[in-house]
């Protein structure tokens, strides 16, 4: 039945292509007449439309028309055509992959149309910018330039640009995985396009919404929707739309397993693509069909496309989509076992992944360091405005004593009146000084506080930034001295210590693996973009699961773990990833400091509201000491596993914030030489939560 459908929808294509290209041809031979016959400004609007006619087909003919629209429109001072001619320049750049050249243009026609007071435009010219940020993955600057156009959207009530800003929106929430966000947004757009009866903009939307359906395991309603939007392309000769439903209509076969059948949607949409000359979109057809390619053992295919894919995407820096050429690059060398090829894909991958993290976290810090630099000088001017009263009080009153005295004098009848006078004006400006001076005292006393909170904050960025330099460098120079062993001595070394040396860096890479997950939790719980999710779950739940985590570790210490449930089965009401963080950390110091055959037990029991969870180990104990500094960050205590594991000192920080965040709180009692036990508490689940 689909390959029926298959075959009709390209039949269909087929006729409407043809017939589509005969009108537009005939359309734009009637545009090139007039624009032989008209001058001024109405010769630079006929290019602007021929412009956009070529541009679908022709490229280079379109831009060369509309160079000679702003030679012409910049000759007249015809601005409006300027800032048009400038847009479409970036548009025509955006679908050929030049985004530096996209962006100036569009820079200079949101200035125009600024200028202009053309409000649609500059929000047409600001979605083009967010459509660039999204295809190179600097996802926070596209959501500003989409945000930045919504509000415009807004003032004018422009509901077609209001619905392409939600529908963008969309798109960048769900390249970030946040599909909640995705189809919040995507809803909106599709409320505003059916309230116009737009057809062709509910079908883009159908077509995102089926791509999170895909990703989110509906299957079924994915596919649906995507013929949907063949059906829409096909009705109003999208060929834009039918390429993307095609290349989404082969995900849902490869994921299937038929190959063969995704292959022959990955080349529909291909052939379509390349008419469009859209060079991101193409390289997402190369990408996708390497990887059936290599699901059929056809490896020297899917290695060509894949290296055809990579080449777009190097040229148009599209680290999103080169992330995932070089993980499959990686695998199938991997597959042909020629190793030395899969590290460098490898690598590429990493470094891709780097870039995009590093960008992220350097833009926060920045952020950070703007707004305290705003907060240091809005206090420095409140300082400042009231000194000024001050001082414009005590010239006030300097020039009052001046001008009684010589008043005084040359009147001596009047001068009781007059000092009369001046004692009530000194009582006045003695109270204005007192009321300028407990301001003063009051300013004094919050510039005091938020000294103690920035040295605060300071502490626990210093500490932040040491583990960062230190734990992170040290596990980082370790992989390389083991890459460079492998490489160096790879052929000399046996294989027990080729495995030794394996097994080693897989402990680093895991250590290290924690490290980082750990910071970026308490990084984002510190700056408050981490949220708290609360449900309903069974209390054995994160402990089963958090076992088999640990499974490895404690196989190869050799302890015996032993779970100690409530008879009762408990519900409680609380994050389960926050607490998967918690258990997982106490879990791991429990192995960390157990000795060789050791015992851990696990477990929880019910107390009153409170379920208890806890974590009890046989290892070398806590000092007391020691344990008043555990949970404090700038004095956390590091120390080594009975292995000589190493730590940072964050992991019972963070355990700290996310049980008081879940409404509990986290305590220890511990022997030296004995053992210690970990316990924290969370609600039990009342029944009236959802």
């Amino acid at each position: 039945m689909v390959e029926f459908k298959y075959s009709i929808f390209y039949i269909v294509l087929m006729f409407t292509i043809s017939v589509g290209a005969t009108a537009q041809q005939q359309s734009t031979d009637s545009l090139e007449k007039l624009l032989a016959e008209k001058s001024d400004t109405a010769r630079v609007n006929i290019m602007l439309i021929l412009g956009q006619e070529y541009a679908r087909t022709n490229p280079h003919a379109a831009e060369s028309i509309l160079q000679r629209s702003i030679s012409l429109s910049d000759s007249m001072n015809y601005k409006e055509g300027l800032a048009m001619s400038y847009m479409q320049i970036g548009n025509l750049k955006i679908i050929t992959g030049e985004y530096e050249l996209a962006y100036s243009n569009l820079i200079r026609s949101i200035s125009l149309f600024r200028e202009l007071g053309d409000v649609h435009n500059t929000a047409q010219a600001l979605l083009d910018l967010a459509s660039i940020s999204n295809r190179l993955a600097d996802y926070p600057k596209a959501l500003e330039y989409a945000s930045n156009a919504l509000i415009l959207s807004r003032q004018t009530e422009d509901l077609q640009i209001m619905a392409m800003a939600y529908n963008l929106m969309g798109i960048v929430y769900d390249n970030m995985g946040n599909f909640k966000s995705a189809l919040t947004n995507y809803q909106k757009s599709l409320e505003i396009f059916s309230s116009e009866n737009d057809r062709v903009g509910m079908g883009k939307i159908y077509l995102n919404i089926a791509i999170i359906y895909n990703k989110t395991g509906r299957k079924q309603d994915a596919e649906n929707l995507l013929f949907k939007c063949v059906s829409i392309g096909q009705e109003f000769n999208d060929a834009r739309l039918l390429s993307i439903a095609y290349g989404n209509i082969g995900l849902l076969y490869n994921e299937d397993g038929s190959y063969n059948k995704a292959l022959e949607y990955y080349q529909l949409s291909l052939d379509m693509k390349e008419k469009i000359g859209d060079k991101h979109s193409i390289m997402i057809s190369y990408i996708n069909i390497a990887g059936a390619n290599f699901q059929l053992g056809e490896s020297t295919l899917a290695l060509k496309n894949l290296n055809i894919a990579i080449k777009i995407g190097t040229e148009l820096g599209a680290k999103r989509e080169l992330i995932d050429a070089y993980e499959m690059l990686a695998a199938l060398y991997e597959q042909r076992n020629d190793f030395p090829n899969a590290y460098r894909a490898r690598t590429q991958q990493m470094a891709l992944n780097d870039s995009v993290f590093g960008q992220d976290q350097m833009k926060y810090l920045a952020d950070v360091e703007k707004k305290n630099a705003i907060n240091q000088l809005e206090s420095e001017n409140k300082i400042l405005r009231q000194k000024s009263i001050i001082d414009r009080l005590k010239i006030e009153n300097n020039r009052f004593i001046r001008y009684y005295l010589l008043i005084g004098l040359a009147f001596a009848i009047v001068l009781i009146g007059l000092l009369v006078y001046q004692s009530t004006e000194r009582r006045k400006n003695s109270r204005r000084l007192d009321e300028a001076n407990h301001q003063l005292v009051a300013i004094n006393e919050q510039l005091k506080f938020s000294e103690g909170k920035l040295a605060e904050s300071n502490m626990a960025k210093d500490q932040f930034f040491s583990i960062i330099s230190h734990d992170l460098r040290n596990p980082l120079a370790s992989m390389v001295s083991f890459v460079r062993i492998m490489k160096r001595d790879y052929d000399t070394l046996s294989m027990e210590e080729r495995q030794s040396l394996i097994d080693e860096f897989e402990k680093i890479v895991n250590r290290t693996g924690n490290l980082l997950e750990n910071l970026l939790m308490w990084s984002r719980s510190q700056t408050g973009r981490l949220s708290y999710n609360p449900s309903r779950f069974a209390a054995h739940f994160i402990i089963d699961e958090n076992i088999d985590l640990h499974e490895a570790s404690i196989k190869t210490k050799q302890i015996k773990i032993e779970l100690v449930p409530e008879s009762k089965q408990a519900e409680i009401f609380a994050d389960i990833n926050m607490l998967n963080t918690v258990i997982r950390n106490l879990m791991s110091n429990a192995v960390k400091f157990t000795p060789l055959g050791g015992t851990i037990e696990v477990g929880y029991r019910i107390n009153g509201n409170d379920c208890i969870f806890f974590v009890k180990d046989s290892g070398i104990g806590i000092e007391k000491k020691q344990q008043e500094q555990l949970f404090d960050l700038g004095q956390a205590h590091i120390r080594t596993g009975t292995a000589s594991e190493k730590g940072s000192g964050l992991g019972l920080v963070l355990c700290k914030d996310f049980v008081e965040k879940n409404k509990g709180r986290i305590w220890l009692e511990s022997i030296p030489e004995k053992g210690t036990t970990f316990y924290f508490s969370v609600p039990l689940a009342s029944g009236n939560e959802t």
